[in-house]
This record gives structure tokens, sequence and C-alpha cells, in this order.
């Protein structure tokens, strides 16, 4: 059954029989004093939020005749500092260790072939591999890694996706492998260490808010793949010095390089259609803009406290 111990508030240890295959959703979720638990290896299936909040949980052995780790399994398991996966398992739910802010390293056995939405959200790994073998992983995957120093990717990902390593703070370069494509909305938001980032010719779209407040970016090349980019990429990039846009870029999102403080100059070699709201709203160091022929709309706020622009070409296109 389901929530079968739930809030045992008490309960320390468990010894399970050998004769369980299937073990329910939150079975052991809120059992704040429940220390350590074996798993037995004829158990193939356990349900969502198996062990969360189980607060004190230090040690777990895992069937090795799982073939996923189901969502929220150790969410909140605050004490958890290491977990061996079995080699069965193919699949890491979503939320499977959300939050397990002790646990600072993990192996991800060559089984495992997807790792779900926010599943290691707010742990506090140091470093990170993302082995090969795997093909997807979620949103949010890695958001809120707070120490996340060191992130290699390995896998021949074709998405990075939606918020995959928001606000990792002391995530200090990443390249990007060169089989993806779409670079999600906030993948690497609030990335405040981040100075490196390769992004190869492979990527055609870099989706809103994909840098937004990397603050210690100074340059970054966009390849000439790349046809759009989204809304707000560059917001509040306050150490982007120069930037140039590629002739392939085709779609420029508005507020791009909302408050860039320290940006000089942008060199826009695109048939861009239009310059959007806010595009380079207080970029005070701003000092010159050729805006290119194919431009015929120039919106609201483009150039707001642009204080130190002293040259603007607009062509006749406007």
């Amino acid at each position: 059954g389901n929530e079968v111990f739930h809030d045992c508030y008490h309960l320390e240890s468990v010894t399970l029989p050998n004769s369980l295959t299937v073990l329910g959703s939150g079975l052991f979720s809120e059992c704040p004093s429940l220390k350590e638990i074996t798993i037995p290896s004829s158990v193939t299936q356990i349900g969502d939020n198996f062990f969360k909040n189980c607060r004190s949980l230090t040690k777990v052995n895992l069937s090795n005749s799982l073939k996923h780790l189901s969502a929220g399994c150790f969410s909140g398991c605050e004490e958890l500092e290491e977990i061996k996966i079995p080699s069965s398992v193919e699949s890491i739910g979503s939320r499977a260790f959300y939050n397990c802010k002790s646990l600072t390293n993990i192996v991800i056995p060559l089984s495992v072939k997807s790792i779900e939405s926010e599943a290691f959200y707010g742990c506090n790994f140091v470093k990170f591999s993302i082995p090969s073998q795997i093909e997807s992983i979620g949103e949010g995957c890695f958001s809120e890694c707070l120490l996340l120093e060191t992130i290699e990717i390995l896998a021949s990902l074709k998405i990075i996706s939606k918020s995959a390593f928001k606000r990792c703070q002391k995530l200090k370069e990443i390249k990007i492998p060169s089989s993806v494509s779409v670079i999600e909305d906030y993948a690497f938001c609030g990335c405040k260490s981040l100075t490196n980032v390769l992004i190869p010719e492979s990527v055609i779209t870099i989706k809103d808010n994909a840098f937004d407040e990397c603050i210690s970016i100074k340059e970054i090349n966009i390849p000439p793949s790349v046809t759009s980019i989204g809304s707000s990429v560059f917001n509040k990039c306050t150490s982007l010095i120069n930037i140039t846009l590629p002739p392939s870029v085709t779609m420029l999102g508005g507020m791009i390089f909302t408050r860039c403080s320290l940006l000089k100059s942008v060199n826009i070699l695109s048939a861009i259609p239009a310059i959007k709201y806010n595009t380079f709203y207080y970029c005070i160091a701003l000092e010159k803009v050729s805006i290119p022929s194919s431009v015929t709309l120039i919106a609201e706020n483009a150039f707001e406290n642009c204080s130190s622009l002293v040259e603007l070409i607009i062509p006749s296109s406007v």
C-alpha cells in the first residue's frame, strides 16, 4: 500500500522481507528519525516520494533489481551523504534527490539513460560528470547547486534544458557539447561566477534569459550557426564588454542587453528586422552602435539611459 509508514516520527530502522517486489508511494515519507534501510534485491519498483523528508536518513542500500529511481524518492533527505545507484537503474526520476544538501558525490552507472526534471536540485556537488550514455536531462536538473564549480558534459545531449544550471553560483566554465542545437530558457541564469562559455557551431537557438545575470562573463562568442536569440538572454551581464552578432541571426528578442553596464560595443552583422523594446536599456558605457539596413523598427526605450552613446547610425529603412 501507499504511505503505510508515513509520519512514523520515531521509526529509526526497518527490516524488509525478501518476499516483497513492489513498494508503494510515500511508504516511509516524513519519517524524520529513520537513519538506515536496506531494500531487498527482490524489489523491482519503489513508489514516488518513497523516503521524502526522511531528514535523518544517512545510509540506504538499494535493490539491484530496480529499473527506475522514482520521482521524489529521496527528496528532502538532508543528511544523505552518499548512495550507490545500482547498475540495473535506467532512469532517475524528477526530484529524486531534490535538496539532498549533504549529497556531495554520486556516480551515475552506465545503465542510466535519462535524468528527469530537478533530479539534483539543491545538491551540494562541487563537480559533476554527465556520462556519455545520457540521452536527456530534465528541466532544472542541477538548478540551485550552489557549490557546483565544474560540470563535465560527456553526453551527446541535443538540448540544454530549461533552468538546467540556474543559479549554480560557483560554476566557472561550461563547454557545451557539439550535439546541442538548443539552449533553453534560463539554462545558465544566475551563474554569477561563469566566465568561460564555449558555444559550439551546432547551436541554432538560444532562448529567453539563457545567460541572464551571468555577471562575470566579459565576452562570449556567438557562432555563425545561431539564427535566433531570445529576450533578456544577456540581461544584467554587467561584465560583458563587447559582442558580435553574426550574419546568421535573424531573430533577436527584446531586453537582450538590458543593464549590461560595461558594454561598449555591439557589432550587429545580422539582418534583423527590428531593435526591440529595451534592447540596450541602461547600457551606460555603450558608445557606438551601427544599426543594419534590414531594420525597419526601433521600439520603445531601446536606447534609454545609454548616457555614453556618442554615435548612432540609423539606416533609411527605419
